[in-house]
């Protein structure tokens, strides 16, 4: 049985979007242990994200739910996006790893991340022409 302190707890969108900017504020580095750091605090976000507040109960211009939708949607892509460049154990453009300094030119791939944070990789290829069908960057 919960309590009435626990009933009446409702998690807020600034809420979550406040410990996200926490989370990636104590991250100033991109190596493996920040990194993995970060993933622990944005799964404790994505727990409160998905149980967020809703107010509004209409359909119809209904700028609660918009919000919800926005706060939960960008916890997801940000986690997809640490677990992406955990992944990437190199160094290539703006993506600058502390702990891979180097950039590893046969690692030619695009990680891929799917809703339950399995990864893999996508190849670049060059077409018949010559032209790169995924150009690197």
């Amino acid at each position: 049985m919960m309590s009435d302190s626990e009933e009446t707890h409702v998690v807020r969108c600034g809420t979550v979007m406040a410990s996200v900017q926490s989370a990636l504020a104590s991250a100033p580095t991109l190596s493996a242990s920040s990194m993995a750091s970060l993933l622990t605090k944005l799964e404790t976000a994505s727990h409160s994200a998905e149980s967020l507040h809703l107010d509004q109960r209409s359909l119809i211009a209904n700028t609660n739910l918009l919000e919800v939708l926005r706060t939960q949607a960008a916890v997801r892509l940000l986690t997809a996006s640490v677990q992406s460049g955990l992944a990437r154990e190199e160094s290539r453009g703006s993506f600058a790893r502390e702990d891979f300094p180097e950039t590893n030119e046969d690692f030619l791939h695009h990680v891929t991340v799917d809703r339950e944070g399995v990864t893999g990789t996508l190849a670049i290829k060059k077409g018949a022409g010559g032209h790169w069908v995924l150009a690197p960057q």
